[in-house]
């Protein structure tokens, strides 16, 4: 029985004081959310580039058809 409930509270985050939070998970969720922050922001930067490089070939070639 007591193997029941162990592995049902096993997934409870609710914080108490019999249960305080673990600082290592808030470092943990913090690093995680930091790294993710990380990909966001290069993948943003990433696709700015292709779309500045992108929008400067086409400007090239309208003028390029102007002519």
């Amino acid at each position: 029985m007591s193997d029941h409930k162990a592995s049902s509270t096993a997934g409870n985050s609710e914080v108490t004081a019999e249960n305080p939070p673990k600082l290592n998970t808030f470092y943990d969720i913090i690093n995680n959310l930091q790294k993710s922050l990380d990909e966001i922001v290069y993948t943003n930067k990433k696709s700015d580039e292709e779309m500045r490089s992108r929008i400067a070939a086409m400007e090239k070639r309208l003028k390029e058809l102007e002519k």
